[in-house]
């Protein structure tokens, strides 16, 4: 039976507070953006740090703003190896490959800018060509506009090496197949997962959840 997890409010979840908590040795962020997060990550003693981008525009920024020992990777992760339509935002952090649903209907100024071509990996592809090296890292962040269940079905080889776990998560269909909450937290349950604490957007129909390993 899963435990009932602590609600942390309608705010982004504190990636500050999940850090002191975990103490993880290495961290994989999956939608990486700009890696805005990377000197929270300093700050505590995290130096196994990997950056998973896909659009062209945010990588250049993102090599910009990481240290150059950082491992960066460009692709966009998904369940298995293949090339995406990625669906630019004009505001970058709603971009993703699956088409917006009823985040159209919430965010009505946030339309595609433009699709870029991508390369679509895997993350068990990435661990196996040895671009991750799973030994230095035990949290996994993802932040990839509803594909969040996408991702951690093309990890299931590797994921047992991963304690804990940061998602954004959809309480409503924000994108065209994505999976929602309950099911989210099911899946999770099913490897070994329960989740610790969550925030809940209520207005905008998505929040963030914690989850750590219980087996």
């Amino acid at each position: 039976m899963m435990k009932t997890p602590i609600a942390k409010g309608d705010v982004p979840i504190n990636i500050t507070e999940v850090i002191e908590d975990a103490k993880p040795k290495g961290v994989i962020e999956v939608g990486a953006y700009l890696g805005d997060t990377w000197k929270t990550y300093s700050e505590h003693g995290i130096e196994n740090r990997c950056w998973i981008e896909p659009n062209s525009e945010n990588l250049i920024k993102l090599k910009a703003n990481v240290p150059p020992i950082d491992v960066i990777i460009n692709c966009a992760v998904c369940d298995t190896d293949k090339d995406l339509d990625f669906i630019v935002a004009n505001n970058y952090q709603s971009s993703s490959y699956l088409p917006m649903k009823e985040h159209s209907v919430l965010y009505p100024y946030i339309i595609t800018s433009y699709i870029e071509k991508v390369r679509g990996r895997s993350l068990d592809s990435l661990v196996e060509e040895g671009l991750i090296d799973m030994d230095l890292y035990d949290m996994l962040l993802m932040d990839i506009q509803g594909a969040e269940y996408y991702a951690l079905k093309g990890f299931e080889k590797n994921i047992h090496k991963i304690n804990y776990i940061v998602a954004e998560i959809n309480y409503i269909e924000m994108y065209e197949g994505c999976m929602l909450a309950d099911d989210f937290d099911k899946y999770l349950f099913d490897l070994g997962f329960e989740k610790q604490w969550y925030t809940y957007h209520s207005t905008v129909g998505w929040g963030d959840s914690y989850y750590k390993r219980i087996q």
